[in-house]
């Protein structure tokens, strides 16, 4: 039977594969260039709204955030991590960011080929994209494992032998001297202004003074070593006489940032602790989404990329009915960290008068009325205001007729719930449960019913409660222009701000003071 032979130059078979777009495709149009760098912008890890160390990066929900890990916070969900939490049931951390670390790769290798279809500015931005997502990606490596395999090149696998491919881990100081590498390569190749969401040469230089500041003070502070058993060198030791170098590189990457003068604090000279504490506020509200002093943000947008950080975390009484709240409760550690609070000769928030009762307040907030703004910036204290209503939080009722000289209730170490340990437990009514049975109250006269928690409290009682632990709330992030229905829809596209000016004055000043007891000299002007 005679056969039938195919050619493939005249067949539809030469045709490329419809699943794979191939480089002629995505970098010699913009659309493509733009489809590549949207989806490698994607990818990086920002520790965002959808971001927890329990359940790692890019996820629907992120219930326990990294203030968990420090004590600043407690979870709502009982959960406390210590490090980030990683499964081999699926990619980890460390995998996905080779997979992005590749993408960038693959794009500084192809695209030069390409560059003649575009200005010379507009190709040298797109590569000062490139190297600025690969030093982001080690940056984010090596501030978790230290010294880590560094890839420059595109692996090609099964084409290389697998000796090749076997790469061990670099020593940290050459990891974080090729994260300055590749940091200066973008600062020089983008230009000064970006699409929101995407990465200008003073950002780059920003992020940069972050990473150097980091890896001179490893350098100078720590003495942990690691040999790498696969290579030369150490995994987190960085020598001690490197801690100048990259310190200076920290404080020259700020000054470059400063001397630009595209950007400022918000607010500055602003001297009434309200509209300070205003303006810190609003600088977080999607109003603000492109403020002066904003050099990068992680920009979501409905219906394509969302977050549910506001569901999980605004106080109970502004609960919806999928029932999310007080995911993230400020401890009162944190909250000493702050001036303006009357406060003892330990730094302890002092409650009692000079005789040893219990201050008393005609209103909640009244105790909290000289807080520094930026910490009323950051938390909701009881019978403070949000979204212009008074948020109910207290410990309990209590009910004892002699309310003018209330002694301590419980003992200084005491930590057990109130009613376990105080002398006349029969005098406070409190709920360990958000569902709470209302307690009738006389005043003036008039019946009143009132939560023996408040609206937003619980204060105490098992995972899942959906109150706050601590008898704070969370405030910074939360967006302010919501309705309740809106919050609680988990499809929330308010923007993550990852870079302010603000660090890169702090990141300046604190690289000008390493200098200084270096004995370098640095320019403060």
């Amino acid at each position: 039977m005679p056969g039938i032979i195919w050619s493939c130059t005249d067949s539809d078979l030469s045709i490329s594969p419809r699943n794979i777009i191939d480089d002629e495709a995505v970098f010699t149009t913009e659309a493509g260039i733009e489809a590549y760098m949207s989806t490698m912008y994607a990818k990086l890890h920002v520790e965002d709204f959808r971001y927890s160390p329990v359940f790692g990066f890019h996820q629907s929900w992120a219930l326990e955030n990294p203030s968990l890990m420090t004590g600043e916070a407690l979870g709502r969900d009982g959960g406390m991590p210590t490090t980030e939490f990683t499964s081999e049931a699926s990619p980890t951390f460390f995998e996905l960011s080779y997979e992005l670390i590749r993408e960038a790769n693959v794009f500084l290798e192809n695209f030069p080929e390409h560059s003649g279809n575009f200005t010379a500015d507009v190709a040298d931005h797109f590569m000062g994209e490139a190297y600025f997502i690969r030093a982001f990606s080690y940056y984010a490596l090596a501030k978790r494992y230290g010294g880590v395999p560094l890839v420059t090149e595109v692996l090609q696998y099964p084409e290389q032998p697998i000796e090749e491919l076997d790469i061990p881990r670099a020593p940290a100081e050459e990891v974080y001297d090729q994260i300055a590498e590749d940091f200066d390569q973008a600062i020089e190749r983008l230009s000064q202004s970006s699409a929101l969401g995407r990465v200008n040469n003073y950002a780059a230089a920003a992020f940069k003074s972050r990473a150097m500041l980091h890896a001179g003070s490893i350098a100078k502070y720590n003495d942990i070593n690691l040999a790498n058993p696969h290579g030369d060198g150490d995994l987190l030791k960085i020598d001690r006489s490197r801690a100048t170098d990259y310190f200076r590189e920290a404080y020259e990457a700020a000054k470059f940032v400063i001397d630009g003068g595209m950007y400022e604090l918000y607010g500055l000279g602003e001297t009434d602790p309200h509209q300070q504490y205003r303006n810190m506020v609003d600088l977080f509200q999607p109003a603000q989404k492109e403020n002066a002093e904003i050099l990068f943000i992680k920009d979501y947008e409905y219906d394509d990329s969302v977050h549910g950080f506001d569901a999980y975390n605004v106080p109970r009484q502004f609960m919806g009915p999928n029932g999310y709240s007080s995911a993230t409760n400020p401890t009162l550690d944190f909250v000493e960290m702050f001036d303006g609070l009357p406060k003892n000769e330990d730094g302890r928030i002092e409650v009692l008068d000079e005789n040893g009762y219990y201050k008393m307040f005609d209103n909640l907030y009244d105790f909290y009325e000289g807080a520094e703004p930026r910490l009323r910036a950051n938390v909701i204290f009881p019978g403070d205001e949000f979204k212009g209503v008074e948020v109910e939080i207290w410990r309990g009722i209590y009910t004892n007729p002699d309310v003018d000289n209330i002694s301590k209730l419980v003992p200084e170490d005491a930590t057990d719930l109130y009613g376990n340990v105080m002398d006349n437990p029969e005098f406070l009514v409190e709920s360990s449960s958000p569902e709470q049975s209302p307690y009738q109250l006389e005043i003036d006269g008039e019946t009143v019913s009132m939560n023996p928690a408040g609206r937003s409290g619980v204060f105490h009682g098992g995972p899942h409660a959906n109150g706050t632990y601590t008898g704070f709330s969370i405030r910074k992030q939360l967006n302010e222009e919501l309705t309740v229905g809106q919050t609680q829809e988990r499809s929330l596209d308010n923007h993550w701000v990852e870079l302010r000016y603000a660090e890169v004055l702090l990141s300046f000043a604190e690289a000008a003071v390493e200098l200084a007891e270096a004995g370098e000299s640095a320019d403060m002007g």
